[in-house]
């Protein structure tokens, strides 16, 4: 029988599947690299979806760094980027989804007011767990008039606390329960 030259054996070896694998490897992961840097997974559209309208401009102010970065960049810092939208005090939450290959889609929830407190500067519309939503010089139509509460900041975002306004809360709460509708105002003497 012939004997095999010394090339075809180094084929057929354990050491030379390995030697291949560990080559397609690396050429996968040069791949990979090279598609994270390319144009084509570069985010070009970022869609606002159930935004109110008084918080577009806010909320495209924050979205605009996502443009012409890496889709991968992007999606891999989703959630921090969820946060720092949620940091805005109108924002209750929001939802952020990365499309391939090159979108960014953001859904938004709105804070909803339900206490107008009259502070030292106007009136505070303030949410279901007490954070002021903002601050505006008239009270909202349809929310319940909170007057006699201390209110020891007028900042969006603070937190307002105070077994008072946890009580006009309720209150009004329960008058809409059983009436149908809610006070129009709680005054705190």
């Amino acid at each position: 029988m012939a004997e095999q030259p010394e090339v075809d054996r180094f084929f057929g070896t354990a050491r030379f599947r390995r030697l291949l694998l560990v080559l397609v490897l690396l050429g996968l992961a040069s791949a990979a690299w090279a598609a994270r840097r390319s144009a084509p997974f570069t985010v070009e559209v970022v869609r606002l979806a159930q935004c109110p309208e008084r918080l577009r401009d806010p909320i495209a102010q924050i979205l605009r760094g996502c443009l012409g970065r890496s889709y991968f960049d992007v999606r891999a810092e989703r959630e921090a980027l969820r946060l720092r939208l949620c940091r805005h005090p109108e924002v209750a939450d929001a939802a952020v989804a990365c499309r391939v290959p090159r979108t960014v889609e953001v859904r938004i929830t709105a804070r909803k007011p339900v206490l107008c407190v009259r502070g030292a500067n106007g009136w505070l519309w303030v949410d279901g767990v007490g954070q002021v939503v903002r601050s505006e010089p008239v009270p909202a139509a349809g929310l319940v008039q909170v007057y006699g509460f201390a209110a020891g900041t007028s900042l969006p975002g603070a937190v307002l606390s105070g077994p008072l306004l946890g009580e006009a809360a309720q209150v009004s709460r329960a008058c809409e329960r059983v009436l149908g509708t809610p006070p129009r105002t709680v005054t705190f003497e």
